[in-house]
């Protein structure tokens, strides 16, 4: 009994059990510590956003400095993790023969116990850091030579790393004094590219890095947002209201917008063309649904752009796209019998149906005359030719289409129109007059100009 209680307290059994104890709990606290550092930043929506990018920028500069804090928490982590120490070459010897037989007895057995303990370092604290040993010394040995940090550093990931911050520094001081002088720079997403790439990374960097690189650019983001805004509506923002908003076809009114105004604003190099192709175009990217900011999935503001664009592809089917040119078709699906004959003018394009086969007519619009009539004239056997439903004027084919007293959706994306002439009975069957499940009218009145208070605000 008191045998296997001697043998169950052997010293140096337990005093490597206590080491191991020991060890756990060491790495553990510097797993927790390094997993814990942070950098208190400006948060891209706080009350101090105005001076959030410039604060981050000489964050960036402290951070890639010669003495910086980031290298010297990185060597002295390095520093705090590696414990074992260089196992000992057999040349190394002290002269045993030279010794005392119990000297060299107690000498080989404080090496062994040492030998063993250096082991048990090794394993449970050096191997568990050695990721973080490696990214910041390579695959140099923990005692590497000191001196200038940036030196003794080349051609590790850390260097790396110091480097890319470099790199984005420069980019955002580049990007700041862009802002001063009133120019919008483009969206870059390095930022976030190498924030991804650092969630390999050991810590504590992967929490230091990730978080700086994802906050300055989603502020220089709402800061390139912001400035494109304002620029949209103090530019081509104000034109629209002046020369758009509130008017025909955009709202329902009494006054119109002329179809110079019209071709001028939404034409291909017209105000809004041109305004984008010199502003935005290598900013956006208008293969996204909505069309989005290039590296962002930001889309303020690009709203008006896209719905400028539907409009004129859908208004503007002439070769060079600077006209108003829409192309459509006209049948009669049913014609009241007290109806002998209707005659339809489409400015200035004129088909008479009389009761027979239906067959589309096709038009154009403007027409022959420039886009200023519709009629539609009901003949009787005893009845005026004047007309029975007549609209003038550039919007006269969108009043026409708008004004029947019955308007119905078909799923081949035809409209059928019925019009009721006195107590007869017309039903049209209309193509072109759509676009995308939605008439040309709701795709006008849907567009809305541009704000910086409400971007997608109401008229």
């Amino acid at each position: 009994m008191a045998q296997s209680l001697s043998s169950s307290l052997d010293p140096l059994t337990l005093r490597q059990d206590v080491l191991v104890m020991y060890l756990q709990g060491y790495a553990a606290y510097w797993k927790r510590f390094l997993s814990s550092v942070r950098l208190i930043s400006v948060d891209a929506d706080s009350a101090e956003y105005a001076q959030g990018l410039s604060l981050d920028i000489a964050l960036l500069r402290t951070l890639v400095s010669e003495n910086s804090p980031l290298l010297n928490l990185a060597r002295q982590a390095v520093k705090e993790t590696t414990l074992a120490e260089k196992e000992k070459a057999i040349t190394d010897e002290i002269n045993i023969r030279t010794q005392g037989q119990l000297l060299s007895q107690a000498k080989k057995l404080q090496e062994t116990i040492a030998f063993r303990e250096n082991k048990l370092i090794k394993e449970w604290v050096d191997n568990r850091f050695e990721s973080l040993r490696i990214f910041v010394n390579g695959e140099q040995s923990a005692d590497a030579p000191g001196g200038n940090n940036l030196s003794v550093l080349q051609g590790t990931q850390m260097s790396r790393i110091i480097g890319t911050l470099n790199d984005q520094y420069t980019r955002f001081v580049v990007y700041n004094s862009a802002f001063e002088y009133g120019d919008i720079p483009p969206l870059s997403h390095d930022g976030e590219r190498i924030a991804v790439e650092s969630q390999t990374w050991p810590d504590p960097f992967r929490n230091i890095i990730a978080p700086l690189l994802t906050g300055s650019s989603q502020k220089f983001e709402n800061k390139v947002i912001t400035h494109t805004s304002k620029a949209i509506d103090m530019g081509v923002g104000e034109i629209c209201r002046n020369t758009l908003q509130g008017r025909y076809p955009f709202a329902e009114s009494e006054q119109i917008v002329s179809l110079n105004d019209f071709e001028r604003f939404f034409g291909t190099d017209g105000t809004v063309d041109s305004y984008f192709k010199k502003n935005l175009e290598s900013k956006v990217d208008t293969s996204s649904i909505p069309w989005r900011y290039k590296g962002s999935v930001s889309s303020e503001g690009l709203a008006f752009f896209e719905q400028a664009a539907m409009i004129r592809n859908v208004l503007f089917n002439t070769n060079d796209g600077k006209k108003m040119a829409l192309d459509f078709s006209v049948s009669v699906r049913y014609l009241a019998p007290t109806i002998t004959q209707l005659i339809m003018n489409f400015d200035g394009n004129t088909v008479r149906y009389s009761h027979g086969p239906v067959t589309p007519a096709f038009f154009k619009w403007p027409g022959l005359r420039q886009g200023t009539i519709v009629s539609l004239t009901a003949q009787r056997q005893k009845a005026s030719a004047m007309p029975d439903i007549l609209f003038r004027g550039p919007w006269a084919l969108l009043q026409w289409a708008d004004q029947a007293d019955e308007i119905r959706d078909e799923a081949n994306g035809k409209q059928t129109l019925t019009y009721l002439m006195g107590k007869d009975r017309v039903e049209l069957e209309v193509s072109g007059l759509t676009h995308g499940g939605e008439t040309i009218s709701d795709l006008l009145r849907d567009f809305k100009c541009p704000s910086v208070n409400d971007m997608n605000g109401i008229w």
